[in-house]
């Protein structure tokens, strides 16, 4: 995909080349005649509510659009963009007449004066822009987390709150509210929280159509959906962030027997950035979890969002944001390496794990996602996993120790679970150790990888290793007698203990 620079470059030289561009001035020219009459008669009513002005600014249009001054447009605008498109797509009356809505008819309600040139000009951009260029930006909204920082932008995504104008502009709440009612959001409750951002080519088979199936639907699906691309690969950086929060305890760290709570995405906000197209349905911001609030005598004044989960002060703010810097570091390393895709795969089913509102599933996924990381097809695998499991883990004696009791004690619980059994309330700690236990070997199986990527570069190593040469180098890190005779056992070893 090229850049947004390159494509504006291109569509000049494109502009320039066209004859048809006086024609279509003319065009524009001749509707704007048409509608810009019927505005002013109907005067300043447009922009009173109360009078059921909503309807009738639609009608208004709807009925310019009748005209044999329209026809003539679209006939123009038509034979401009089809050669545009792909063999056997053709521009559609609809894509016309959304891009009035979405970028002419609210100045024309404004009465603001327009310019048929400059509007043929846009035009022609526009259509060349969002057949080869534009991007859709995805706001997944993160309920439970409040960070210290307003805006923090990473390599492939951004964390960050917006204000009441520049969500209204992104979501086009004016412009919906007027053509596109169900697409309406609402923002009063949307200015509360933080939102995870991503822009994403607006691939589609037309490209003049907003491919919405890539989403689904407003809201994320947190069993088995597929999502888009750039989106799961920002949401896999957040899943390796230590989130298992409980309340306060004093049980040992594998002995949790209480619920841990996460960050939660109700839905996502989908601006598609393609003029042409209808925008989504608006999400239910109702699912958002609020509170009532009570003035001195009990009586209800207002509403503010349950108290944050993860509220982090400026250092705890920095201390996270420093992990998904490196979190995400990391990834990239492993993304160029074809040998180390086993672990883009195992992120894929903890990032399941982390947005299953089942625990049946939750646990079954990060059960799936360590076996992607440390299994193999061996006799004793159970031991081999536990082993594995422990020895990246890493830290004191006791807490290996601990470590293969639990891992141990989750197998077990995975194996009655797909041979019928039922999870019951007593296994709640079963469940916060397999998110535990996944979340940290593969945090420690991306700080190996890094550290093997480094290797490889200064010479210290020969060769990429594979999958099964890193499982051997883990099997090898406790044998003290043949570890420095096996360069890349103590490269893993070394990661393992800087990251402990």
């Amino acid at each position: 995909m090229r850049s947004a620079l390159t494509a504006t470059a291109d569509h000049k030289t494109w502009q320039r080349n066209s004859n048809r561009m006086d024609t279509l001035t003319d065009a524009i020219g001749a509707y704007l005649k048409i509608v810009t009459p019927r505005v002013v008669q109907f005067g300043d009513q447009p922009f009173k509510a109360a009078l059921n002005g909503i309807y009738r600014q639609q009608d208004l249009f709807e009925q310019c659009e009748t005209t044999q001054n329209w026809r003539d447009l679209f006939a123009k605008v038509k034979a401009l963009a089809d050669p545009e498109l792909p063999k056997g797509l053709g521009f559609h009356e609809a894509r016309l007449k959304n891009w009035f809505r979405r970028s002419v008819y609210l100045d024309c309600l404004r009465q603001t004066p327009l310019d048929a040139a400059q509007l043929a000009a846009r035009l022609t951009r526009d259509i060349y822009v969002t057949v080869h260029h534009h991007e859709v930006t995805v706001l997944a909204l993160l309920e439970g987390l409040e960070l210290a920082t307003s805006r923090l932008t990473f390599r492939d995504f951004e964390i960050r709150r917006f204000s009441e104008e520049d969500l209204k502009t992104l979501l086009e709440v004016e412009v919906n509210s007027i053509f596109f009612p169900r697409a309406v959001t609402t923002t009063h409750r949307l200015l509360d929280h933080f939102y995870l951002v991503v822009r994403i080519p607006g691939e589609s088979e037309d490209p003049f159509e907003f491919a919405w199936r890539r989403f689904v639907s407003p809201s994320i699906e947190h069993q088995y959906s597929e999502l888009p691309n750039e989106l799961e690969k920002a949401l896999r950086v957040l899943a390796l962030w230590n989130w298992n929060f409980v309340a306060d305890t004093d049980a040992p760290e594998f002995e949790l027997d209480e619920e841990w709570y996460k960050p939660k995405i109700p839905f996502t906000l989908v601006a598609s950035g393609n003029p042409f197209s209808s925008p989504i349905d608006a999400p239910n911001v109702n699912a958002l979890f609020y509170e009532p609030i009570f003035d001195g005598s009990e009586n209800e004044i207002g509403e503010r969002p349950a108290r944050s989960t993860y509220e982090f002060a400026a250092e705890r703010t920095t201390v996270w944001e420093r992990s998904v810097r490196e979190y995400e570091a990391n990834i990239h390393v492993i993304s160029s390496r074809t040998e180390w895709r086993f672990v883009e795969h195992a992120l894929g089913m903890m990032l399941k794990a982390w947005l299953s509102e089942s625990s049946f599933e939750e646990l079954l996924w990060n059960v799936t996602a360590l076996e992607s990381l440390l299994g193999e097809d061996v006799n004793g695998l159970t031991t081999v996993l536990a082993n594995r499991t422990r020895d990246i883990c890493g830290g004191t004696n006791a807490r290996k120790k601990a470590v293969r009791k639990a891992f141990s004690e989750l197998y077990d619980v995975r194996c009655d679970l797909v041979h019928g059994a039922v999870l019951g309330s007593t296994r709640k700690r079963h469940i916060f150790n397999a998110r535990i236990l996944t979340r940290e070997v593969a945090e420690r199986m991306l700080a190996i990888l890094s550290e093997i990527a480094d290797a490889v570069e200064s010479g210290r190593l020969p060769v990429v290793p594979d999958r099964a040469d890193i499982l051997e180098a883990i099997d090898r890190v406790n044998a003290k007698k043949s570890i420095e005779l096996y360069p890349l056992a103590k490269v893993v070893k070394d990661a393992i203990e800087r990251s402990s």
